[in-house]
């Protein structure tokens, strides 16, 4: 149900009142006067500027041709925290690999005879 706000003629006091859209005009009372239905003014809030797509070049105006664009080239909207999640992501896959390389290299050196492993642990 939509939200509705009555002034009061005697108090101009405001009232917000949610109500169907058929019974709006059925304004409530207060201080013992009648309230009438008064509009206030919407917030409006304004388009994104126009820009050149990073993908073909043209000249893309305002947030449905911007929504257009995206899925039309398979993208996703900038949001500034994707540099950190691609920073991190690509340390999980780097640590994932690290630890891939030392379970090969110890699987490797456990492999060896002794006497080849004995060399090894010398040499550091």
């Amino acid at each position: 149900m939509p939200i509705y706000n009555y002034k009061c003629g005697a108090c101009n006091k405001i009232q917000e009142t949610y109500k169907s859209i058929v019974d709006r005009h059925n304004s409530p009372t207060c201080c013992g006067a009648q309230t009438s239905l008064c509009i206030l003014p919407a917030i409006v809030h304004p388009d994104l500027p126009g820009y050149q797509s990073p993908v073909t070049g043209e000249w893309i105006e305002g947030k449905k041709a911007r929504l257009e664009d995206l899925k039309k080239h398979r993208c996703i909207p900038y949001d500034p925290g994707m540099k950190q999640d691609a920073a991190r992501e690509r340390a999980r896959i780097e640590a994932r690999e690290f630890d891939k390389v030392k379970e090969s290299a110890a699987r490797a050196f456990f492999s060896m005879a002794p006497d080849k492993q004995r060399i090894l642990r010398g040499a550091y």
